[in-house]
């Protein structure tokens, strides 16, 4: 194409789409008022057809939780005691009334469904007394027996097989990530698998799970170089997945000095798996954060509040 007939092109280009013109504002708009500002601009250049990009700034946004713990004489719910605790011995032991995991496997970023959340608890106890009791073991295989597992979380017995089976299956084809430090400074991202192999015995009517190294470090290993949080397991049993998930993470810096911990929009987002859904942020919150923390409220001894702030990028 020559330039004549480039130039020709851009016309006719032109006269279809009209000219294009950019406006950049100083604040973020509502859905109402950007199209009032493209209706004035295409009033005041006089092209009804003309495209008008609206440059706003950059807001990054985040929520700041607050959180505290209730008395025992609400619910009959027992205090809790030494959440998130770092301890000089290298492998404490615990009764099977906690549940342990480090911080790190707290926050990270995992794609699990309820159920698949609920095995991951339900490992808890048995990969740490079975470390405790033998250390080095090399095959590292743990079994979770489907009646068990039910009566753990209140399921349903006649489905309990085939919903095991299941969560073995599509766990295998899972991950989960976390952020690496160095000073106190974020280094890289790491991706483990959760499960190395799993086999599903339906004539016995358990799982059979070999879990991943890192995995295992996780549930069993807390130490200051590790820090972890504990605590107890039947708090859990009625959470929903988005209850679970925001209980863990305040859970995971109850016991800081400062009852308060701020994330970013986008890395919740992450956390929920809820990237490409709930667009609008008041809709996350409705129907995510809130919904977590109504939640929590009903089962568990946590009183969580939070609020939206948002700041320009580059600090202004």
């Amino acid at each position: 194409m020559n330039k004549n007939e480039m130039a020709q092109f851009q016309n006719n280009l032109r006269e279809f789409i009209g000219e294009s013109y950019t406006v950049k504002v100083d604040k973020n708009l509502s859905e109402q008022e950007r199209d009032e500002l493209t209706a004035h601009v295409r009033r005041t250049v006089g092209d009804n057809d003309a495209t008008i990009l609206i440059i706003e700034p950059v807001i990054e946004s985040k929520f700041d939780f607050n959180f505290d713990l209730i008395t025992s004489d609400v619910k009959e719910i027992k205090p809790l005691q030494n959440v998130s605790q770092v301890e000089s011995k290298p492998k404490p032991i615990y009764s099977d009334k906690w549940l342990v995991m480090q911080n790190r496997l707290l926050n990270a970023i995992s794609d699990l469904d309820l159920n698949e959340r609920r095995l991951i608890m339900f490992l808890s106890p048995l990969v740490r007394k079975h470390v405790e009791k033998d250390p080095d073991a090399r095959k590292r295989m743990f079994v979770v027996n489907a009646l068990e597992f039910a009566r753990e979380y209140n399921l349903g017995k006649k489905s309990i097989y085939r919903t095991l089976a299941e969560v073995a299956n599509s766990m295998l084809h899972k991950a989960f990530f976390f952020w690496n430090f160095k000073n106190n400074e974020r280094t890289h991202r790491t991706g483990v698998s959760w499960l190395v192999q799993c086999e599903y015995k339906e004539n016995e009517g358990q799982l059979e799970i070999i879990l991943a190294d890192t995995v295992i470090e996780m549930l069993s290993v807390f130490d200051r170089e590790n820090p972890f949080t504990k605590w107890e397991r039947h708090w859990i049993i009625n959470l929903g997945s988005y209850g679970m998930i925001l209980f863990e993470l305040i859970a995971s810096c109850m016991f800081q000095k400062y009852k308060e911990k701020a994330y970013t929009v986008d890395y919740l987002r992450e956390k929920f798996n809820c990237v490409d859904s709930y667009g609008r942020n008041i809709d996350f919150k409705r129907y995510v954060l809130d919904k977590a923390i109504s939640d929590i409220h009903t089962h568990t001894p946590y009183r969580i509040t939070y609020a939206q702030k948002k700041k320009r990028a580059g600090g202004e």
